[in-house]
């Protein structure tokens, strides 16, 4: 699991990155629990629960920004493709790293 932030968006650096082996089947938001629970601030996060599932409010202190456009997308890697579910039914497969990437929406 990494954390990254968008170009100027945030003056936070980004945590190195987390290895873990799970079982087939893990939901990305327990990869997150599991990052979280290693203790480093920056893999603390918080989430808003909706009709659609858990969605990402925060990582590392930094909180999406409706007003400026600012969210926390995932991408999987390799090849930085956009996660296609959120947290609670994105499961990554073997050998994929979860990237949560700050982002600033142009539309």
């Amino acid at each position: 699991m990494k954390v990254k932030f968008g170009k100027n968006l945030t003056d936070k650096v980004p945590p190195a990155p987390e290895y873990f082996v799970v079982q087939n089947g893990t939901t990305a938001y327990r990869v997150m629990e599991l990052a979280k629970e290693r203790r480093h601030p920056c893999y603390n996060f918080t989430t808003t629960l909706s009709s659609w599932g858990r969605s990402i409010e925060s990582i590392c202190g930094v909180y999406r920004n409706h007003k400026l456009k600012r969210y926390w997308t995932i991408r999987l890697d390799p090849g930085w493709k956009s996660a296609p579910y959120g947290i609670d039914t994105l499961k990554p497969t073997d050998g994929q790293c979860l990237v949560f990437f700050y982002k600033q929406f142009n539309c």
